[in-house]
């Protein structure tokens, strides 16, 4: 069986050092962060919620997670340097999410991010899953092909992609940034 660790706290937790584990469970009341020395290498599940999340955003960070599920009242950017896969119900105010591989999503998977969603990964392919659901206040995108499914209107900001892009609404696909291009299609 997997390892566990589990940090709670009634404010702030700031992961310092390595961090190797199976699962991770953090709850926090305040911000959950990572410095400029934490390192995370989860193999299975990793669990987190803070009123604010930034994890593996500072140069020298190293971070791993086998799943991430996150929930966050606040503005969340977690950048992975592995592969994303998102799993069970995440959400936050606005979600950054940067990956050194591909973002994907588990089947039944919910995201729901009340403003600006910004996703920059090798591909990307999110609510593809059988009953997964996939919301976002406005969208933003960047990688070599781009799959995204949303399960609401699509408040489009910026896909940039060397590949090929294709986006799913049950909803409408509107511009979101007053006219400016929302597509840009990067030649090989």
């Amino acid at each position: 069986s997997a390892t566990l660790l589990n940090y709670g706290a009634a404010g702030a937790i700031a992961l310092d050092g390595s961090v190797t584990t199976g699962v991770l469970v953090i709850t926090a009341n305040g911000s959950v962060t990572d410095g400029t020395d934490g390192d995370l290498a989860i193999s299975g599940d990793a669990i987190i919620s803070g009123s604010t999340i930034t994890l593996g955003n500072d140069v020298g960070n190293t971070t791993h997670f086998g799943n991430l599920r996150f929930g966050s009242s606040g503005a969340t950017s977690i950048s992975e340097d592995s592969d994303t896969n998102l799993y069970s119900a995440s959400s936050a105010s606005a979600l950054i999410l940067n990956s050194a591989g591909a973002i994907t999503n588990a089947a039944a998977a919910t995201l729901a991010i009340t403003n600006n969603a910004n996703f920059v990964g090798t591909t990307i392919t999110l609510g593809t899953q059988a009953g997964d659901l996939m919301n976002f206040g406005s969208l933003d995108a960047n990688g070599t092909d781009v799959t995204i499914s949303e399960d609401s209107q699509t408040d489009l900001n910026l896909i940039t992609a060397t590949g090929t892009v294709t986006l799913t609404s049950t909803g409408a696909i509107v511009d979101n940034n007053g006219g400016l291009s929302n597509l840009r299609l990067v030649p090989l």
